[in-house]
């Protein structure tokens, strides 16, 4: 059939014919680009709130880092407050020493054991293990600890105080708040 169409229309349809070709596989590649635009959208979507999700949730841990290791520092800090040694506050040593001139003869003093409290309001305690010649002698012994104006209570239980000769005690003698 193309033999009986003259040499010039000829052209001119085969021109018209690879128009009509290229016309549409460009709209159907249009076609094709727009409904993957569209279908992607939602994705674009997702991926976009999951990245804003993970930059907050990133941005939040380090929110809880940074106050866990503040809060890291604010207990080191008291820590470090109350193992520094302020010439104010009681030395031991000095009263260690005046405890056991206190108890004389008739108290011999075993052991000592200091206990800080980590509350500001509560003094420190120690507790004073020993034996006592008698029971006389260790009511004595608990007067005079408290007469020393660090200490603000001496404990001595009632069972300690059962036997009359050869008491052995336990004595928790609390310091004052201003001492620490």
């Amino acid at each position: 059939m193309t033999n009986l169409i003259p040499p010039i229309a000829e052209a001119v349809i085969r021109k018209e014919y690879r128009l009509r070709v290229f016309s549409v596989w460009a709209l159907l590649l249009a076609v094709v680009a727009i409904l993957s635009g569209i279908l992607l959208v939602p994705t674009y979507v997702l991926v976009e709130s999951q990245q804003k999700a993970l930059s907050l949730q990133s941005s939040s841990t380090q929110v809880e880092t940074a106050k866990a290791l503040e809060a890291d520092v604010q207990i080191t800090n008291t820590l470090v407050k109350k193992l520094a040694i302020d010439e104010s506050e009681i030395q031991f040593a000095d009263l260690i020493t005046r405890i056991t001139e206190t108890g004389g003869t008739k108290i011999e003093l075993r052991g000592f054991q200091i206990v800080r409290s980590t509350d500001t309001k509560q003094g420190m305690t120690m507790q004073v293990r020993g034996l006592a010649v008698s029971r006389e002698a260790l009511k004595d012994f608990q007067s005079r600890l408290e007469a020393f104006p660090e200490i603000t209570a001496v404990a001595i239980p009632l069972s300690d105080l059962v036997r009359s000769t050869d008491v052995s005690f336990t004595a928790m003698v609390t310091f004052s708040t201003d001492s620490k």
